[in-house]
């Protein structure tokens, strides 16, 4: 069921949910929120087996504990890293006014909101380039539009 979707070159991970109930699951860390060091021992261990089963990069294969909020970050940052760039900065925003209105913290990283807004900065000027020979012969200033792109772009990262 698997292969054909990465044999296509498709984003696909698994997800290893409740990683905080792997045993000896009496010994999860619940003060910082994280495996112990057995722990993580064996979801090391799980891990391995799951991507040797389906034939996957380890990186593919996430632990995460989303009542724990363990290993979120850094299953929004392998989405991020693997959509197309049209779809990276919508996910980051729709992930970060979610997280705002539940008032829960971000579980996206630096780096997740810097590759998404290089990415909307490419595909923006990317439009720009293509559009710029109709802007100049339809419009009597071509800085209107990039003003305009510009304004669009400051309240849409209004999160950074």
């Amino acid at each position: 069921m698997v292969r054909p979707y990465v044999k296509r070159g498709k984003p696909f991970f698994i997800v290893i949910n409740q990683i905080d109930k792997i045993e000896p699951f009496r010994e999860w860390d619940s003060q910082n929120k994280r495996p112990s060091e057995n722990q993580l021992k064996n979801i090391e261990e799980k891990r391995r087996s799951v991507a040797a089963f389906f034939d996957l990069p380890l990186a593919k294969v996430l632990p995460v504990s989303a009542n724990e909020r363990y290993g979120l970050m850094e299953l929004v940052d392998a989405m991020i890293n693997d959509l197309p760039k049209e779809q990276q900065a919508v996910m980051v925003d729709r992930i970060i006014n979610k997280k705002k209105s539940n008032n829960e913290p971000s579980i996206v990283s630096k780096r997740a909101k810097a590759k998404a807004k290089k990415a909307w900065w490419e595909i923006t000027l990317d439009v720009v380039s293509k559009t710029t020979g109709i802007l100049i012969d339809s419009l009597a200033s071509p800085i209107s539009p990039i003003r305009t792109i510009s304004k669009a772009a400051k309240w849409f990262f209004s999160w950074m």
